[in-house]
């Protein structure tokens, strides 16, 4: 019994130093936390069916965009401005967002997605708050619509790889403009489909605009 008693109490000092380290971690950063919203073009690319020669021995699969169509994606994100010598210069979090994927030319169907994308923002000026975004992450598809059957369901893969390329424009602590798109590396139907989107968005950090 007293030695269960030992092991508890470790815990809940290991617990409280964990809490104690975090708590001062985050406070010697500038931490954002908050909602995002994307005004996105979102399409299908698919291979056209002709091969583009990239060199010595290099050959790729030519491919098109089938038309875009608006959507809003919505969800959340945080970063991290680490203070030091970058501290205005680099910053490094991820974003949480849901997504519905359309296009033009493929009317029967879209794919409703939840993506997780790490990334990492760069500054390439000191004292001008414009970031150059590159990241990559999952995508998961929570659901599909393929009303007359063009892509059979179980053709659909529900796990995919995302990248992520924008620029931003930062008004430190109350919100971050940004333009850019998200590719898919992988496959959504297996050398049929990937999607492209395309997004004028803006980031809140809901936790600094809390302590004004």
């Amino acid at each position: 019994m007293k030695y269960n008693n030992i092991i508890i109490m470790n815990k809940r000092r290991l617990f409280m130093l964990c809490v104690i380290f975090a708590t001062s971690y985050l406070n010697a950063q500038s931490l954002e936390l908050g909602p995002l919203i994307n005004y996105e073009k979102t399409s299908f690319s698919v291979p056209t069916g002709n091969i583009l020669i990239g060199g010595p021995g290099g050959a790729s699969k030519e491919t098109r965009n089938t038309g875009f169509e608006t959507n809003i994606a919505l969800g959340a994100y945080f970063m991290i401005y680490p203070d030091g010598v970058f501290s205005d210069r680099f910053g490094y979090g991820a974003e949480l967002f849901y997504i519905k994927n359309t296009s033009t030319e493929i009317k029967d169907f879209s794919v409703s997605t939840i993506n997780l994308i790490p990334y990492i923002n760069v500054s390439p000026f000191a004292d001008f708050p414009f970031f150059v975004g590159i990241g990559g992450g999952v995508s998961y598809v929570i659901s599909s619509e393929n009303n007359t059957g063009t892509v059979p369901d179980d053709d659909i893969n529900n796990f995919g790889f995302q990248t992520k390329l924008a620029v931003s424009y930062r008004f430190e602590n109350i919100i971050t403009i940004e333009f850019g798109a998200h590719s898919e590396f992988s496959d959504l139907v297996d050398d049929q489909i990937k999607t492209n989107t395309y997004y004028l968005g803006i980031k809140l950090p809901l936790n600094q605009l809390l302590n004004k």
